[in-house]
């Protein structure tokens, strides 16, 4: 075919062929009035010309950048290289932002991967001392006024926000116990928190500081389950018991992160959960 005549007609079939899409395509470009084929007014038939040709290449190349029927059919109706470039100029930005986003998606599945990697390979039952930076929390109150559904249908809200978590990190519940319940035979939870980057959106009450210093960690797994407060229980004394019995006085609030927990798993053997307290020796 010569498509340099541009008074040439090409049937519906033919069209098709030549621009390597099938006739639905041409009937809904036709229908979102991309393209205006030629009607034959005694049989009805439809005959593209040349020009419909060039335009139909056109109007691929808008889909393939990402345009949409709306926005091609403003272009179609008045073709120009700088309303083009424009058009260039909008896909760019999308796809930008488009990959912005998967980026995000990326550093959200790795860094989950590592931080469950990282839990597994915690040593259980074995005290480690490290210095911890400082770090922020949203809390929320678990006992007293609020009960454990709606202390927890609080965090989940924030464990989600993009605004509030902006670590790629997977969420991570963390439990926190007043010191002055440390000195208790059984475990006592006061706070249900969420660990967050940028403090400076939380309102002062639900704003949880973790001070910088030395911690004393411990490591418990299947023998400890989430929902059973005995067993907790036990590894709180376990912990406790092995800072009096080393001269470590425990200068902190308690914490307790589910490393792996209900979050991520129905299992309670693969439970994990850290326990840590500022210290001094």
């Amino acid at each position: 075919m010569n498509f340099a005549e541009f008074n040439h007609e090409f049937s519906v079939k033919e069209f098709a062929n030549a621009c390597g899409v099938n006739r639905s395509t041409l009937y809904h470009y036709e229908k979102e009035g991309l393209i205006k084929p030629q009607v034959d007014e005694e049989n009805h038939y439809r005959y593209y010309s040349t020009r419909d040709f060039y335009l139909f290449q056109y109007i691929a190349h808008l889909r393939r950048i990402g345009l949409s029927i709306q926005e091609i059919r403003e272009y179609v109706e008045d073709r120009s290289i700088p309303r083009y470039l424009n058009a260039l100029d909008i896909s760019q930005q999308r796809c930008i932002n488009e990959m912005e986003q998967l980026q995000q998606r990326y550093n959200t599945v790795l860094a989950g991967e590592t931080t469950t990697i990282d839990a597994f390979n915690k040593p259980l039952r074995i005290p480690k001392l490290e210095f911890c930076k400082e770090e922020y929390f949203y809390t929320t109150p678990f006992s007293g006024r609020y009960s454990s559904i709606e202390a927890l249908k609080e965090i989940r809200m924030h464990m989600i926000d993009p605004v509030v978590v902006s670590s790629p990190q997977r969420p991570m519940l963390v439990f926190r116990m007043l010191r002055e319940n440390l000195m208790r035979d059984r475990f006592v939870q006061d706070l249900l928190m969420s660990k967050i980057e940028d403090p400076s959106s939380i309102p002062e009450e639900h704003l949880q500081i973790k001070p910088e210093g030395l911690y004393l960690h411990f490591c418990f797994g299947d023998d400890l389950i989430t929902n059973d407060y005995e067993k907790r229980n036990n590894c709180f004394r376990l912990f406790r018991q092995y800072a009096e019995d080393h001269n470590f006085r425990i200068t902190s609030d308690l914490y307790c992160y589910d490393l792996i927990g209900p979050f991520l798993t129905d299992h309670t053997d693969e439970f994990l959960v850290e326990f840590m307290a500022r210290v001094d020796s």
